[in-house]
């Protein structure tokens, strides 16, 4: 489903990511690890469309894509969330139909059937009618993947999306982005912790200076002693 063949990054002269390739067939969970300035957020936001890439190819499906497309979804760190825009967790998570139905089009029974299956399938029905910036780092990272959910997106990009949470919402988190999993989706999130990444992912794929390797969680993720 998707394919990174020799993916190439550069800032300038600087070259960010080098000769990076990645396959997956099947949904499942990838820990995005390296060293600090590795390149990981970089990874996910070309593979995104946000940013260019020098060389390589991105394919999904089969299919070279160079723009964002409306089935893959970037979730980004939480302290780049625009949590201040003046909306609650229903219209956020509504705003993830608009790429299927447009901005004006009024939603149909299936949009609405969609949007509630969302909001359940995170378990955050409940604050649906609060604002965004009065949300907790965990309910917050959950709105994002309820907006995910609604958008029908099959390839979901997280950056450090457990970052600052404390145990309980960590492990919320986790259970709702295996939902993501279980609805058919291929997850990439990079990751701090490696301890989680063996516990809680199906793959760690280490960014270095060659490329990338690619683990089972079974057989950890190491590099340079550090694990």
């Amino acid at each position: 489903m998707l394919e990174i063949d020799n993916l190439h990054i550069h800032y300038g002269s600087k070259c960010i990511l080098h000769g990076v390739s990645l396959k997956l067939m099947e949904p499942c969970m990838v820990a995005i690890c390296g060293l600090n300035g590795a390149g990981k957020t970089t990874l996910l936001r070309a593979l995104a469309g946000i940013l260019p890439i020098t060389s390589g190819q991105r394919i999904w499906n089969q299919v070279s894509f160079e723009i964002k497309r409306p089935e893959i979804a970037y979730i980004p760190q939480k302290k780049d969330m625009d949590s201040g825009f003046p909306m609650n967790v229903l219209s956020w998570v509504e705003s993830g139909r608009y790429s299927h139905c447009g901005l004006w089009r009024r939603f149909s029974k299936q949009d609405n059937e969609i949007v509630q299956s969302a909001l359940q399938s995170t378990q955050i029905e409940p604050i649906k009618d609060q604002s965004l910036n009065t949300l907790s780092g965990g309910q917050l990272q959950r709105a994002y993947i309820a907006r995910a959910l609604a958008q029908e997106a099959k390839l979901i990009l997280m950056d450090e999306p457990l970052e600052g949470l404390d145990e309980g919402s960590r492990t919320e988190v986790l259970k709702t982005m295996r939902t993501l999993v279980d609805h058919g989706a291929i997850i990439l999130a990079s990751l701090h912790n490696q301890n989680t990444c063996r516990s809680s992912f199906t793959y760690c794929a280490w960014i270095e200076a060659q490329g990338m390797k690619l683990s089972t969680n079974n057989e950890g993720c190491f590099h340079n002693g550090l694990a």
